[in-house]
């Protein structure tokens, strides 16, 4: 890059940096007025990383050594996609930043914090009022819907309403761009996350020289608080940014806590580094949890004091991350290895079939076994799979069958078993500290399967497989074709004016050839071997038992810990219910089964040794039942209450249930299981399909369906004093929670 055009670049960055913090990353509706004396600067404290450190994390002291260990430890440098010799170390920075070229020794430093004025905060309402519901009392979790007994705030389809409910009116509403994951309401304080991908500038030196490139579509995630104590003119309090994508948050104390997986390199030879708050994270905020795993993402967690916007960050290079878990303050990042499986597998097998194959001849398979003792696995894939194409190609597929089942046979005898690593963080306000890690075979199947009991021992119940390496070759006939001639006719459109123009083509002679393409490949097979149960004592973050072989090849579909009991739901056929008893945490045992048609999904642990479960049918549809667990030993079904031709979101979101303890009720939405599904996909609220509620009674241990109300896209109902709220993104049916009749029907838009 020549002078001039280093010099324009940096200007026009100059400008942006300057401009987009004004332009913001929300848009709001017309009637929001942005207060200036309201606007706060987060700020990264910087002083929680010495406490991560001295907790055994080993962490980077300039960009330079990141850089270095990322070329030989990624999975992108197995690919072969890497020039280490060539590519000098980066700074990856998102578009709302200032693009100044950073130094390679220069490490970055915290931000400067502004004035901050926040609005009165609210302790408490006098309303009684329901909440989400949660894993953990206490801990909060993010949903579409929320309420702190004076004001109801709903995420509809692009927009946030700000509700009165005891005059059913909206206050105001806020316009938000990207797509919503979650609110919370912590007293007058509003917090919206959402996601959106957004192009990324990277900065780097090549060859001596400065240069920029830009990258398209990159996950990131937005964490916007409002003031809400007004809530006619609800004001924005700040908005901090997150490179990555969104997995999950909870709510402690005023703390948030929220994780985000960023690739750790753009697959264009560009290697990248988390952005928090439009700034890179310093190379001392970024640790290796020593497992020796091949890193594949940046798993960040960032916590915000939601009132005051400081925040602090640590990412850990491992797999990407697929649950978490808060109690008290502990915090667990759980993660899955299923990319360096592959790897793994995919070397093996290529081997296998390599050592096994005459096709292959000697100098192809010198070189195949030069790059797998490089690393170069995709390379080696390439070149095993472009070298049986073509051998077989012009072949007859009965050789194709034949090899293609010598290789399975071959590969048959070699698996790999599936790993989730659990790190641990002793987390207080914005400090987190680590306290280690533990890796378990197996996978988490739901949020459930991860729990704590009050004594700090973590119950984990995972869904044991193992991972078979398959070869298949794929073939496409390619038909011989003739060249055309004679009179062609096209279609042509001027001006929306559709006419056709015949076109003479001159007979020529020669013709293709028919030919058959040949496309090797290799992929891995799951199968369930059985399902395991680890407790672990997470004040050192060891394994003091387990019990494995439960329920061989079965999957897991529900969990619920309880007062001296795990629950543990499996399914193949049938639905067995396990009670598991955790008195002793050094010696659980399974004292109680229940075999029965059909399973539970969600679990809901009722007063007096009884649970409740909603899940599916034998014959296909929704099935709500109670449990009778005074006598563990002999678990008895009490209640069945079955909606054939229904399901409900609670079987995949458990915010959707509503138990309303002192009216002995349990609110849920339901639709039609073809439509519904949809929603499980996006895992959203604009992809509800559901047709209304069922108000089912819950006394004297009885499922008694009290009412259905219609309600499309139903999906959250709560209670403030007398009134149900059964809530829609687009209406609001009010109810009175006594008699369950109809007060009014409010439109939200």
């Amino acid at each position: 890059m020549d002078a001039s055009r280093l010099l324009l670049f940096s200007a026009l960055a100059v400008v942006i940096g300057v401009l987009i913090p004004l332009i913001g990353l929300y848009v709001p509706e017309q009637n929001i007025q942005l207060s200036s004396s309201t606007s706060v600067k987060p700020r990264l404290v910087n002083n929680t990383m010495s406490l991560a450190v001295t907790g055994g994390l080993e962490s980077f002291e300039d960009y330079t050594r990141l850089y270095n260990y990322l070329s030989t430890h990624s999975l992108l440098r197995l690919e072969g996609s890497i020039e280490a010799s060539r590519i000098q170390p980066l700074v990856t920075l998102t578009p709302f930043a200032a693009y100044t070229i950073i130094p390679e020794s220069q490490t970055l430093g915290a931000g400067t914090r502004e004035g901050y004025a926040a609005g009165p905060v609210q302790e408490t309402s006098s309303s009684e009022y329901s909440t989400t519901n949660v894993q953990v009392r206490g801990v909060d979790e993010p949903d579409y819907v929320k309420t702190n007994g004076e004001i109801i705030t709903v995420a509809g389809y692009s927009r946030i309403y700000i509700v009165n409910p005891f005059t059913y009116t909206v206050s105001s509403t806020i316009g938000f761009d990207g797509d919503l994951r979650g609110l919370f309401l912590y007293k007058n304080l509003l917090v919206v996350l959402s996601s959106k991908s957004i192009g990324t500038y990277s900065i780097m030196k090549l060859n001596g020289l400065v240069i920029e490139k830009y990258y398209p579509s990159q996950p990131l995630t937005l964490i916007t608080v409002y003031v809400v104590s007004d809530p006619y003119n609800p004001t924005l309090l700040y908005t901090i940014n997150i490179t990555g994508s969104y997995l999950d948050a909870r709510l402690q104390g005023g703390t948030l806590y929220i994780v985000t997986s960023t690739l750790a390199f753009t697959g264009e030879k560009v290697f990248t580094v988390p952005v928090v708050n439009d700034k890179p994270l310093p190379p001392g905020n970024i640790v290796l949890p020593g497992n020796g795993t091949l890193v594949e993402y940046y798993n960040t967690i960032t916590s915000i004091n939601v009132k005051t916007g400081d925040y602090s960050a640590i990412s850990i290079l491992s797999d990407p991350g697929s649950k978490i878990y808060l109690k008290n303050n502990t915090l667990v990042i759980a993660s899955s290895h299923q990319a360096n499986l592959y790897m793994e597998a995919l070397k093996k097998a290529i081997t296998i079939i390599v050592k096994n194959t005459s096709m292959i001849p000697p100098d192809t398979r010198l070189e195949i076994k030069k790059l797998l003792e490089k690393n170069l696995i995709i390379q080696a894939r390439q070149l095993l799979a472009n070298t049986l194409a073509e051998k077989l190609q012009w072949k007859n597929k009965s050789m194709i069958t034949k090899l293609e089942e010598e290789v399975k046979g071959i590969l048959g005898k070699y698996h790999l078993s599936t790993n989730t690593t659990l790190y641990f963080f002793h987390v207080k306000g914005l400090e987190m500290k680590y306290i280690g890690s533990k890796t378990l075979r197996g996978v988490l199947r739901d949020q459930f399967c991860i729990d704590m009991d009050d004594r700090g021992f973590l119950y984990v119940a995972l869904n044991r497989r193992i991972l078979r390496p398959v070869f298949m070759i794929n073939t496409y006939n390619l038909a011989a074709w003739n060249y055309k001639n004679g009179q062609e006719s096209i279609l042509v459109i001027e001006d929306n004016t559709r006419r056709y123009v015949n076109m003479t083509i001159p007979g020529t002679p020669g013709s293709g050839n028919e030919s058959l393409v040949v496309v090797p490949d290799i992929g891995l097979t799951p199968t369930i071997t059985d399902n395991a149960l680890y407790v672990i004592n997470t004040s050192n973050v060891s394994i003091v038992s387990s019990i494995t072989h439960i329920a061989v090849g079965e999957d897991i579909k529900a969990a619920r810990l309880l007062d001296g009991l795990f629950l543990l739901v499996t399914y193949r056929r049938i639905d067995p219910l396990f009670a598991i008893n955790i008195t002793d945490p050094k010696h659980p045992e399974i004292i109680g089964w229940l075999h029965e048609l059909g399973y539970s999904e969600y679990l809901h642990p009722l007063p007096g040794g009884y649970v409740l479960g909603v899940g599916v049918s034998n014959s296909w549809g929704l099935k709500i039942e109670i449990y009778d667990l005074r006598d563990p030993r002999s678990i008895k079904p009490v209640s069945i209450l079955k909606v054939p031709d229904y399901t409900s979101p609670v079987l995949r979101d458990y915010h959707a249930f509503l138990l309303d303890m002192e009216k002995m009720r349990i609110i849920i939405p339901i639709g039609n299981p073809m439509w519904i599904y949809g929603y499980y996909t996006f895992k959203g609220w604009s992809g509800y399909y559901t047709d209304g509620f069922l108000i089912i009674s819950l006394r004297n241990h009885r499922l008694h369906l009290e009412k259905a109300v219609g309600l499309p896209g139903a999906g959250r109902a709560l209670y403030i004093d007398d009134k149900y709220y059964l809530i829609s993104p687009s209406k609001i049916q009010v109810i009175n929670r006594d008699s369950l009749e109809n007060i009014t029907i409010m439109n939200l838009s």
